[in-house]
């Protein structure tokens, strides 16, 4: 066989039909832009004083709808109620607030952060229901956390908080003999695990 007809037999050969290649892996992930995330969590603590039989137990139930801006971007919106029990007697308050969550990847198990805020009656400190009904006390919050998918619809979610709350305490002014309020910044660490639930 001459050089030009090797040339034409190797140019036909390439040019052929080639051996499909396998399909790839399609994500298992549910976000998507314009799915829905419904979600709810706990964060439980107990305290206890090594001098004192009684303890403290604070628990925190968040219920949360989410919805996916675009395929990273989600907005958030969260009822959350607190309740602290002593031992012959409990508190319950209630805070409402936004979030804004960024996610990376589209794996199966997805890294986010987020950040937002709230408002409400109530906010719990080392096992003390502060708050009453004539003020309203606010919370900043940033935080990061995972899911880990189940399959195409539900999803386990664990997530660590950092908040900063605004409120007004009244304190003992010596020097003018009377009371005044005024507005201290306490913050909190506080971490969640739950479940999601997703559609579209």
């Amino acid at each position: 066989m001459n050089f030009p007809m090797a040339l034409l037999v190797a140019m036909t050969h390439a040019a052929g039909p080639q051996p499909a290649s396998a399909p790839a892996e399609e994500s298992i992930s549910p976000l998507r832009r314009g799915a829905v995330e419904l979600s709810t969590a706990a964060s439980f603590s107990s305290i206890s004083d090594s001098g004192d039989e009684g303890s403290v137990s604070i628990l925190n139930l968040p219920l949360r709808v989410g919805y996916m801006v675009t395929r990273r971007l989600e907005l958030e919106a969260e009822g959350q109620l607190s309740r602290v029990s002593y031992d012959n007697d409990s508190l319950t308050g209630h805070q409402l607030g936004g979030h804004a969550l960024y996610h990376f990847g589209e794996g199966r198990v997805v890294p986010f952060v987020l950040a937002g805020a709230s408002f409400g009656d109530s906010a719990d400190f080392f096992g003390v229901l502060t708050g009453d009904e004539d003020q309203t006390i606010t919370s900043l919050r940033a935080g990061a956390g995972v899911k880990a998918f189940l399959g195409r619809r539900a999803a386990f979610r664990a997530e660590y908080r950092f908040l900063r709350y605004s409120l007004k305490e009244s304190r003992f002014d010596f020097e003018s003999v009377a009371e005044r309020e005024e507005t201290i910044h306490p913050t909190q660490h506080r971490f969640f695990a739950g479940l999601s639930i997703f559609f579209r």
